[in-house]
């Protein structure tokens, strides 16, 4: 349980599951962008690498692959930084220089590509690292890969200033990365030129979408966990919604309008026709996610009832589900005019085993009463555990009916105990309260009668177990008359 910047209290913690998957993301694709970008710019510098990469390696331009390596660079370091209120250590300065360094390159070489788009005038850092002579534009990154690397650079900024005025301008920095890398995605799947470039030589290249989609993806993952985003990793029913929805979100639509482009003849090329089969594919596709969405929820609700109502120890019900059962049973019997009988068992000697052995041993004894009583009894009948050492059956029927059933349950006790395998012996005090078909005694007095006749049924054994125990004391020998023989 935690608390926001509200104030007010937040039930749902992050789901530890969500986070290590959130967690695994970051560290699989920061690398794999790092890895990529580093391979592009040794090509760059190392004219015999560039001949062993397929072509169109030279479309991300130096500068760009150069941008992308710092920009991975200040996130990975920026995650090590010291926290809010430790003392900062040499190396934590070191580290924080490092991260203001890795942002400000990208930021310059970003602009100075944004001045000559803008301007039409050559900007010497655009061939600083590599003279790229064989392009009509050497060495200039697009503009939408300017623009983006300045986002990146931007949200590494508000993260620095580590105030809480700036946590809103950094979500929507966040947002506004992974909005415009659809936007290029959706670019290059449509071949729609102008959202990924802005001529055949100056264009956003495969391998820089795939390294943008991938810091824009670690940065995601890294940051979902908190502030505004924190909803989608919650353990929270609408958070699990969520989190199955996003896919189908993301995806649906761009797949229903690949699909309907690829349906899309000669005879009907016109939008109308496509907007018509991107409306079919996408409730094609909806239907079958709705119906998966359905039964995750029933999925999760069925886990939300049976932790409500189910014993975490015995796998029986719990004092809540017994009730609830045992009423319905209730209702049952008084609509067909039959008994229905309350058992009510109480363990012998729990506190003793749980002081002595253990309470691991303890919880042994009361799976094994649990057991004893599941293959006792009928699937039909009622069976919970109402707390500590009490457990409690509901069956239909009269007691006379119920005889075979206690005959099995002694019989199965007997054989348990005889195995002499456990450091305790099973027993324990039941009480039986049965409401004729006349009655009309509610189902809470039927367990509190059989409770009652259970400590009845207590007190009779522990009388008994004392006089026994006084009988063999007075069997004992007087010492005093005992002769000894030499």
């Amino acid at each position: 349980m935690t608390a926001n910047v509200s104030g007010r209290l937040h039930l749902n913690a992050p789901d530890p599951d969500v986070l290590a998957r959130l967690r695994l993301i970051e560290l699989a694709s920061l690398p794999l962008a790092l890895l990529i970008a580093a391979v592009v710019l040794l090509a760059w510098l190392v004219p015999s690498v560039g001949t062993a990469l397929p072509e169109g390696w030279s479309l991300m331009k130096a500068n760009t692959a150069l941008a992308v390596l710092l920009c991975g660079a200040a996130q990975a370091l920026q995650g090590r930084q010291a926290p809010p209120g430790q003392a900062v250590s040499h190396r934590h300065r070191w580290r924080s220089g490092a991260v203001a360094l890795s942002t400000l390159l990208p930021a310059v070489l970003a602009s100075s590509a944004l001045l000559q788009h803008g301007t039409g005038l050559p900007v010497p850092l655009q061939t600083l690292f590599a003279a790229d002579a064989g392009s009509p534009r050497p060495g200039l990154m697009s503009i939408q890969t300017a623009m983006f690397v300045l986002l990146l650079c931007a949200t590494r900024l508000a993260q620095l200033g580590q105030r809480p005025a700036l946590r809103w301008l950094l979500e929507a920095l966040i947002f506004a990365a992974v909005f415009f890398v659809l936007i290029l995605v959706a670019g290059h799947a449509f071949s729609a030129v102008r959202l990924f470039g802005q001529s055949s030589s100056t264009l956003l290249s495969l391998q820089t979408l795939t390294c943008l989609s991938l810091l824009s993806l670690a940065q995601l993952a890294r940051h979902l966990p908190r502030g505004a985003f924190a909803a989608i990793t919650d353990t929270s029913l609408g958070s699990a919604i969520v989190r199955s929805m996003l896919p189908v979100c993301i995806f649906l639509p761009l797949l229903a309008m690949l699909k309907a482009g690829t349906l899309a003849s000669n005879d009907f090329p016109s939008l109308p026709y496509v907007a018509a089969l991107a409306a079919a594919v996408i409730t094609a596709i909806a239907l079958p996610a709705l119906y998966l969405l359905a039964r995750k929820i029933n999925r999760i609700e069925d886990d939300l009832r049976s932790s409500a109502t189910v014993d975490s120890l015995t796998g029986l019900h719990n004092y809540r589900g017994f009730h609830l059962l045992g009423e319905q049973a209730l209702r049952h019997s008084i609509r067909t005019a039959e008994p229905l009988t309350v058992l009510f068992f109480d363990v012998d000697g729990l506190k003793q085993v749980n002081d002595g052995a253990g309470h691991d041993v303890g919880s042994a004894l009361l799976v094994d009463v649990a057991t004893l009583l599941l293959r006792s009894f009928r699937a039909s009948d009622a069976i919970g555990r109402l707390g500590g050492d009490e457990f409690a059956v509901a069956a239909h029927g009269s007691p006379a009916d119920l005889d075979p059933t206690l005959r099995r349950l002694k019989q199965a006790t007997d054989e348990l105990n005889s195995h002499g395998k456990r450091p305790y012996q099973v027993s324990f005090s039941s009480g039986v309260a049965c409401r004729e078909s006349t009655a009309t005694s509610s189902f809470a007095d039927l367990v509190a009668s059989a409770d009652a006749a259970m400590y009845l049924n207590k007190r009779q054994r522990r009388a008994e177990r004392d006089e026994q125990a006084t009988r063999r004391l007075n069997r004992r020998p007087d010492p005093s008359h005992i002769r000894i023989i030499n």
